[in-house]
């Protein structure tokens, strides 16, 4: 009928470890485009994006974690009839260890605080209010101190911060990649947790680093 445009051979790849390409095709452009809607787990919480070709990229994503998607018409007045598509992310790895030059540094070599920071600006460690405690409102970094000798080398580190609340739903997902010798003061290392959650509530964090779990802790928003 002129008020469907079916939507098939849909695809959910991934294609890094942070990022899924998702592919489709129809027999025409619906006015407006598509919207992709996706939700991860059994979460009752959904996301959309949306797009005006027959693809998308949604990245970052959390690992171990099942990300199911379907496609429709923006314009409510055009069905689609499309076959959900599920791509589960690889977990990531629980034991923690990077090579720097030629030593090891295990997670017990690098501490990890969470801490309030100030609103805006560059911030150092002699700035971090170390707390799991937080008002609504208030910024929130990680301070990382490496109790190893402090090397200069030719590393890339992919950083991931996770926030979940307590049905596991996620709140907020940022990843970026940095380089191991620019991110450290001295022996200290600085991160902005950017979409820290407003509502009140108990919540989760988790820290990856390059695709390993180097911190995970519980915090409250009140």
């Amino acid at each position: 009928s002129a008020n469907s445009i079916p939507v098939h051979s849909f695809s959910a790849e991934l294609a890094t470890a942070g990022t899924i390409n998702l592919n489709w095709q129809s027999n025409a452009q619906p006015q407006g485009g598509w919207i992709v809607t996706y939700w991860i787990n059994d979460s009752q919480k959904t996301f959309e994006y949306t797009t005006t070709s027959n693809k998308a990229v949604i990245a970052p994503v959390a690992p171990g974690c099942k990300y199911t998607f379907s496609v429709s018409a923006a314009d409510p007045a055009v069905t689609s009839f499309c076959q959900e598509q599920s791509c589960m992310i690889p977990a990531a790895e629980e034991e923690f260890s990077l090579t720097v030059n030629d030593s090891q540094i295990a997670k017990k070599d690098l501490q990890v605080n969470l801490c309030k920071r100030p609103s805006s600006g560059s911030w150092t460690q002699s700035d971090a209010q170390y707390t799991n405690n937080f008002q609504s409102g208030e910024k929130a970094g990680l301070v990382l101190f490496l109790s190893q000798r402090f090397e200069e080398a030719d590393v890339e580190l992919d950083i991931t911060t996770v926030v979940t609340n307590e049905e596991n739903d996620l709140i907020d997902i940022s990843a970026s990649t940095v380089s191991w010798n620019d991110v450290w003061d001295q022996n200290y290392f600085t991160l902005n947790i950017p979409g820290m959650p407003t509502e009140p509530g108990c919540y989760h964090l988790c820290l990856y680093m390059n695709n390993m779990v180097l911190f995970d802790t519980d915090f409250s928003v009140s």
